[in-house]
């Protein structure tokens, strides 16, 4: 891990996940992750009950649930790419 630039951008990836992590974790976070959870169950609920000639309804809540998990997803990639630059960084300084 001799490269300077990439030590750096490994550096960079894990703040990025610490930060992302410390805003999940905050009430803003905890907020907008009770949101989208609410707005999956709200759109699956729907699906239930959906006419399933009405394409367009059909579509708009698998957008819905799309748009929320992708949300959720993001968030926790961010948090994992960080924890895997970390691990990533310990074992090149301790090979050093």
């Amino acid at each position: 891990m001799s490269q300077d630039p990439e030590l750096q951008q490994i550096r960079n990836q894990i703040a990025f996940g610490l930060d992302v992590k410390v805003f999940m974790g905050s009430p803003i976070g905890r907020y907008l992750t009770l949101r989208a959870n609410q707005e999956i169950e709200t759109a699956l609920e729907s699906m239930k009950t959906v006419d399933p000639d009405e394409p367009k309804a059909v579509r708009k809540l698998q957008n819905d649930i799309h748009i929320a998990e992708n949300f959720l997803q993001w968030m926790g990639e961010a948090v994992t790419d960080g924890e895997n630059a970390e691990r990533t960084f310990i074992t090149a300084e301790s090979s050093d």
